[in-house]
């Protein structure tokens, strides 16, 4: 058994990634909408139209980020009880839905690929895992200024989301840090800003 857990924790963790990058991306469509781009992203220029500073509108952004985390968080811990319930016919709520009857994301490994030996995959015997996100989710935001072509300048802000991830195996279980970063917004600004603005900087 010991021999096969390094493959089953490989598996368990793409499975409980995929499903968690899932909602995160979800709620990350519904709550960062295009229309505010212009808000968060603020530039200042002098007279002659140079830019002077680039700033951010950082308390709508973690406002933002927070309820990302929080609509995230409460729909992972309804799945994991069995109390979601589809809001549409959309695929997106009905596999929701569907991992929500198995009480959390349960992956099921064939033996074959667990013990590394393909002649027993005729049993189509299969090792049933189950996964489970804790909620300790935490949010930070982060800017990103680079030179873009000749004159321009591209300004990316993304949300990093951290968290916690347990992997519940027979007679096993693992605890294990996990991070997610999405881009939420990109513009492109015309000339060039001082180099003090270049580079990746990260918002509490």
């Amino acid at each position: 058994y010991t021999q096969m857990l390094p493959i089953l924790d490989d598996y368990g963790r793409m499975q409980i990634e995929q499903f968690t990058s899932a909602v995160l991306v979800h709620y990350k469509r519904e709550i960062f909408t295009s229309e505010a781009l212009t808000d968060w992203i603020i530039v200042n220029r002098d007279e002659k139209g140079e830019i002077l500073s680039i700033e951010y509108d950082m308390t709508s952004l973690n406002q933002l980020a927070d309820q990302l985390v929080y609509d995230a968080e409460s729909t992972i811990y309804q799945v994991q009880l069995g109390h979601y319930q589809a809001k549409d016919d959309s695929r997106y709520e009905r596999v929701l839905e569907k991992i929500s009857t198995e009480q959390g994301v349960v992956g099921r490994v064939p033996l074959e690929t667990a013990l590394s030996f393909p002649l027993l995959s005729w049993l189509g015997i299969q090792i049933p895992v189950r996964f489970k996100t804790m909620t300790n989710f935490s949010q930070e935001i982060l800017t990103e200024v680079t030179d873009y072509g000749i004159n321009d300048t591209m300004v990316k802000i993304s949300v990093r989301v951290t968290m916690n991830q347990e992997m519940v195996l027979p007679f096993f279980h693992e605890i294990y840090p996990s991070e997610y970063t999405f881009p939420v917004a990109l513009r492109l600004v015309k000339g060039r800003v001082p180099e003090v603005y270049l580079g990746g900087q990260t918002n509490e």
